[in-house]
């Protein structure tokens, strides 16, 4: 089922030569895919939990992995 909104937009693009068309597909299809990526991380309790965050920070602060941004600029 497709809703009246994605109808009107895939007639427009309908309407596009092939390759701009094929343009629209990459980069709708990048995007579901980075959508999707961002999901499933998001559902991951691991990348959810900010203590596990903040110790994996320390981690790698303590391993000289993380500069400060003021060293930087």
């Amino acid at each position: 089922m497709i809703t009246e909104q994605l109808r009107k937009v895939i007639e427009q693009l309908a309407a596009l030569p092939d390759d701009e068309q094929n343009a629209y597909a990459e980069q709708i299809a990048i995007d579901l895919h980075e959508r999707q990526r961002i999901a499933a991380q998001l559902a991951d309790p691991n990348e959810t939990d900010l203590e596990a965050l903040l110790r994996r920070a320390d981690e790698q602060s303590a391993q000289g992995k993380v500069h400060d941004l003021d060293s930087i600029l």
